[in-house]
C-alpha cells in the first residue's frame, strides 16, 4: 500500500466511521468512497520466475496488455515454491484466479490473481 491508496482499497474499511458521529480530516471523500464503492483493491499475486528481486518501486500488473494495477510488495514463498505479492488490482479486472502478467525489474513473468490469505 502507498500514500495513494485509501483504507477500503486495502481492506481497512471496517475500521472507518463514515457516519458522521466522529468528525475528522477527509471524512467527506471517505464517505463517498464507502457510498459508492472502492474502485481497487488488495489482491494477492502468485507469479512465475526464481526467487524475485526486492520490490522497492510498485511493478505494473498487466492483463492482455492493459495495466490494472501495482505490486508494492513481493517475496520468495518457500512454502508454495512461488513469488508471492500484495498488488492494488482494478475491481473489474481482478478475478480470483485470472491470468496475469507482473512486469519484474529483471523480466516479464505470468502469474494469477489469488484471494488472501495465500493459500
Amino acid at each position: 500500500m502507498t500514500s495513494q491508496n485509501n483504507p477500503f482499497e486495502v481492506m481497512l474499511g471496517k475500521y472507518c466511521v463514515t457516519d458522521g458521529s466522529i468528525d475528522y480530516i477527509g471524512l467527506p471523500a471517505l464517505q463517498k468512497i464507502a457510498a459508492s464503492g472502492s474502485m481497487r483493491e488488495i489482491r494477492g499475486i502468485l507469479f512465475d520466475g526464481g526467487p524475485c528481486p526486492t520490490c522497492s518501486v510498485p511493478w505494473p500488473v498487466m492483463l492482455e496488455g492493459q495495466e490494472i494495477g501495482t505490486i508494492t510488495s513481493a517475496i520468495w514463498s518457500p512454502r508454495l515454491e512461488r513469488n508471492v505479492g500484495l498488488a492494488i488490482i482494478e475491481n473489474a479486472a481482478g478475478n480470483t484466479g485470472k491470468p496475469i502478467e507482473v512486469i519484474r525489474p529483471d523480466a516479464p513473468v505470468s502469474g494469477s490473481v489469488s484471494p488472501l490469505p495465500f493459500a
